[in-house]
């Protein structure tokens, strides 16, 4: 799934328990929260982000790209079903909505 992002774009901390994610930065700069540790992640940076493990993220550049995998597959179903849903483009409203 890729993503666009202004700056100060961030996810809220959460934990997937069935998914492990990969985030790929393709442009700008993002700042990625992984349990108690925190990356600065630049372009071609891969971040792998473990199951069961809080994680967040922030874009920190006017604008980033990233693109993100799941393993196994099936949640980015959950973004495409709640993206056409109005109301819920705020990601904090998407993530609480889980």
């Amino acid at each position: 799934m890729q993503l666009r992002a202004p700056k100060d774009f961030a996810s809220p901390l959460h934990i997937h328990h069935d998914e492990d994610e990969f985030f790929v930065v393709l442009s700008g700069e993002v700042r990625v929260q992984h349990g108690d540790s925190v990356i600065e992640a630049v372009s071609g940076s891969l971040i792998y982000g473990p199951r069961n493990v809080a994680h967040a993220f922030r874009v920190d550049s006017a604008e980033a790209r990233l693109l993100l995998f799941f393993g196994p597959a099936g949640v980015e179903g959950f973004f495409r079903v709640r993206a056409r849903w109005p109301g819920l483009s705020d990601c904090r409203l998407l993530m609480r909505s889980s």
